[in-house]
């Protein structure tokens, strides 16, 4: 009697499993080489992903510890391209409409999802901008997220600043 045959079925589970497990350690170890792998993953943090499916698809991936993430909470539009990409690298400059800033873990986005600032982002009627950041190995990628409360919600505008 052979105890080391897999009946078929169990060999391609162990397959697609083996698989799925090389792909994650894959993207995992070329991430700081393909800046490809980089953005999608710099985006998955900021919910920005072209697609429900692509988000979905990266959720195995683990969390990049070594992202630098940062938010700040404003009063009024970021306008200026240059003041922003300075402010958001915590060079000591701070803008004058700048409420709130903090360095977060990951999933920057979270202040405007389910983060415990969204509580007091604003008052209904007055709108905040949410300028989310994270770089990596040269890497950066900034979303800006307006946000209107309303009585029972929030009415969130995105647009998202690729970065050399």
């Amino acid at each position: 009697m052979n105890t080391n045959c897999l009946h078929p079925e169990r060999s391609r589970t162990l397959a697609f499993l083996y698989l799925f497990i090389g792909g994650i350690a894959a993207w995992t170890l070329l991430m700081p080489w393909v800046p490809a792998i980089t953005r999608a993953s710099m985006r998955r943090f900021h919910l920005v992903t072209p697609s429900f499916a692509l988000w979905a698809i990266a959720q195995p991936m683990p969390s990049m510890y070594s992202f630098a993430n940062t938010f700040d909470v404003r009063t009024s539009a970021p306008v200026d391209y240059e003041m922003m990409v300075v402010d958001t690298a915590y060079a000591g400059v701070r803008h004058p409409d700048c409420l709130h800033r903090e360095y977060v873990n990951h999933y920057p986005s979270q202040v405007v999802t389910f983060g415990e600032v969204r509580l007091g982002l604003c008052r209904p009627g007055e709108p905040r901008w949410v300028v989310t950041s994270s770089t990596y190995r040269g890497q950066r990628l900034i979303v800006v997220t307006e946000v209107t409360p309303a009585v029972d919600r929030f009415e969130v505008r995105r647009r998202e600043l690729d970065m050399p």
